[in-house]
C-alpha cells in the first residue's frame, strides 16, 4: 500500500517514479497479470472457478474466470460474463438478478451509470459483507 500510494502522489504532481522494487514495474494506474502455474492456470482463477460450483452447488458448472489485478485502496471489482444453455435476453438476466440476495441493480440502462460505490466499512471484519451491483446487462453482440 506504501508503494501504491507513493507513486500515486507523485504522478499526480507531474514528478516521475522508480520502478517498484517488489514488482519491478508501476503499480499506481497499471493493470497486473496474473502468471500461470506450471499448469497454465492461475490460483485465483481456479479459486473463483471452484466457489462459484460450490456456491451455486454444481460441480459440473462450465465457468472460466479470467484475472487481472487492478492496485486500489479500496475494495476490489469484477466483470463477469457467462453464456446461458439458450438464448436469453438481458432482461430475462436482470429478472434472475433481482431475485438474488446481496445483488443491486442499476436502472439507469440508458442514461449515466451510477457508481458502483463499495459500502462503507464495518465496525470489525467479521461484519464485512458483499454486495454485487449490476450495472450493465446485454445480450452479446452478433447473436
Amino acid at each position: 500500500m506504501d508503494a501504491l500510494a507513493g507513486q500515486s502522489a507523485k504522478l499526480l504532481n507531474g514528478i516521475p517514479i522508480d520502478e517498484d522494487d517488489f514488482f519491478g514495474r508501476q503499480l499506481a494506474f497499471n493493470m497486473l497479470p496474473l502468471l500461470p502455474d506450471r499448469e497454465g492456470s492461475v490460483r485465483e482463477e481456479r479459486r473463483i472457478v471452484d466457489e462459484a460450483r460450490k456456491i451455486l452447488q454444481d460441480d459440473g458448472l462450465m465457468i472460466s474466470a479470467s484475472v487481472v489485478q487492478s492496485p486500489v485502496f479500496y475494495g476490489h471489482a469484477q466483470m463477469v460474463s457467462f453464456e446461458a444453455m439458450r438464448p436469453l435476453a438481458a432482461e430475462e438476466a436482470r429478472d434472475a438478478f433481482t431475485r438474488g440476495e446481496d445483488i443491486e441493480l442499476s436502472e439507469e440502462a440508458n442514461s449515466r451509470p451510477r457508481l458502483a460505490m463499495p459500502p462503507a466499512m464495518p465496525a470489525s471484519p467479521s461484519a464485512a459483507c458483499i454486495t454485487i451491483t449490476v450495472c450493465r446487462s446485454r445480450s452479446s453482440s452478433g447473436r
